[in-house]
């Protein structure tokens, strides 16, 4: 009785909503801005000989370079996507 094995019951549909390109470009550009604040900040207030700060600069600058490189890569696989896809054909 109102078990998920239940044959006359169907399963309910999942469905996912993907985020807009202006969502995902305002996303990327909060986190870039945020990561290099980050780096401003401690190239300006921070102590090179604290391995704290030295750490958070690199793993900053790290996520930022693969923030950036994911949306990038990102873009090119939803448009190579959408040009397989598309009926519209590319002359040479």
């Amino acid at each position: 009785m109102g078990d998920s094995t239940d044959a006359t019951v169907p399963p309910s549909p999942v469905t996912f909503r993907l985020p807009t390109s202006v969502a995902q470009r305002n996303f990327v550009l909060a986190s870039l801005l945020f990561h290099w604040g980050l780096i401003v900040y401690i190239v300006l207030y921070g102590n090179a000989n604290n391995s704290l700060h030295v750490s958070a600069m690199a793993w900053a600058f790290g996520v930022s370079v693969l923030t950036f490189g994911a949306y990038v890569f990102g873009a090119n696989w939803e448009t190579a996507t959408l040009l397989k896809n598309s009926t519209v054909t590319v002359q040479k």
